[in-house]
């Protein structure tokens, strides 16, 4: 094993899913050495403690990249995981979930139709000619995946989401299907694979803790990269905490999901740029549901009356509106050096809460109708 004095240096600023995942592949090759930095004084925590599935895409039918970095990443987050036949005691990190639902309201396909060519323009075609590319994409990894481990397709097919057949990685649905939303003109359903948090969380911090053992990733809990940032250039950074400790590094992974640092040059190109933006801050609220309220199964619903109701069981959901009534606005300054972001909710006034509260949940039972009356 090479000398880890030796080794390349990489700095991950984030400690959630996405810095200690990557931290775990690289921490494999030993030409790095990586260093692991969180502000908290716990690892995989905040958002990472509530991610319940691995989605496929389908939330993005108008951003094909987007849609197709999600399937690519829920195929390498299956890989990375644990599987019954390797491992039998790991059996219980995926847990079933009902297929998760698409659906278009006819207003957007009214829209869609009228105006093909604006960049907004939804359809039920246009969803299913995107998902299409998905699914082909994923017949393409099957292939790659399988001839370059040796196995047989239906091996890899068991280990990440089924076959790719039309009718078995996603179908179309009949209207009954979406009896319980207004106002819909069709929609598909996707094939989805839950989480078992508490498990995947236990094992990844495992394995990191091994590695550490191994010199092979250094972790630094409650480490907070303050305001000044990174400093230098690629194969010669700078990080510095607001503990006082500094880190060197010749290449840095952002991974961190809120104020960020920035990177600094060490040569700058004169003044500042600055720009004062108007920011809708997206609003997600869980809402508990009164007993004997019959839901239809989680779903996404997209489109420009769209939004999206989940329900983890029968008593709890989560829900969001993607439209300017249903968020909270922030004016921000942005700059090329030092970009400001939004306040966080705990920013707003008690009576300014309150009344975005009361307008939310005004437009989330007109958009559900099924919640009429059993919400507050």
């Amino acid at each position: 094993m090479a000398d880890i004095m030796q080794r390349e240096e990489i700095a991950i600023v984030g400690g959630g899913l996405g810095g200690c995942l990557t931290a775990l592949m690289l921490a494999k090759n030993p030409q790095y050495h990586v260093t692991l930095i969180e502000a908290q004084d716990t690892l995989l925590n905040g958002a990472s403690a509530i991610a319940s599935r691995l989605h496929l895409g389908g939330e993005y039918p108008l951003h094909p990249d987007t849609a197709q970095n999600c399937l690519e990443g829920a195929v390498i987050w299956k890989l990375l995981m644990p599987n019954k036949a390797a491992d039998p005691n790991q059996e219980n990190i995926f847990t079933p979930t009902p297929p998760m639902k698409f659906l278009v309201a006819k207003k957007t396909q009214a829209s869609g139709e009228e105006y093909p060519d604006a960049d907004e323009a939804l359809t039920v075609k246009k969803y299913f000619d995107s998902y299409e590319k998905v699914r082909a994409s994923y017949k393409k990894m099957l292939g790659r995946i399988s001839q370059a481990n040796g196995w047989d397709e239906s091996t890899t097919q068991k280990m990440l989401f089924g076959s790719c057949k039309e009718g078995e990685f996603f179908r179309p649905l009949d209207a009954k299907e979406h009896a319980g939303y207004a106002d819909i003109a069709g929609g598909f359903q996707s094939q989805e694979l839950g989480l078992n948090v508490p498990k995947y969380l236990a094992m990844i911090s495992a394995e990191l803790e091994k590695q550490e053992k191994l010199g092979n990733v250094t972790i630094l809990k409650s480490h907070r990269v303050n305001k000044k940032g990174i400093e230098g250039e690629k194969g010669n950074f700078t990080l510095h905490c607001n503990n006082g400790k500094t880190i060197h590094a010749s290449q840095v992974i952002q991974a961190a999901w809120r104020d960020g640092p920035g990177i600094t040059p060490q040569t700058g190109q004169g003044g500042d740029i600055r720009k004062v933006v108007t920011v809708y801050k997206r609003a997600m609220l869980r809402v508990d549901l009164p007993k004997g309220l019959k839901i239809p199964p989680a779903f996404v619903m997209l489109g420009e009356n769209g939004g999206m109701f989940a329900p983890y069981n029968d008593r709890v959901a989560i829900c969001y509106l993607p439209t300017p009534e249903a968020a909270y606005r922030k004016d921000v300054l942005l700059t090329n050096r030092n970009p400001s972001l939004p306040d966080d909710w705990d920013e707003l006034s008690d009576k300014s809460r309150q009344e975005w509260t009361e307008r939310y949940f005004r437009l989330l039972k007109n958009r559900f109708p099924f919640l009429k009356g059993t919400v507050d």
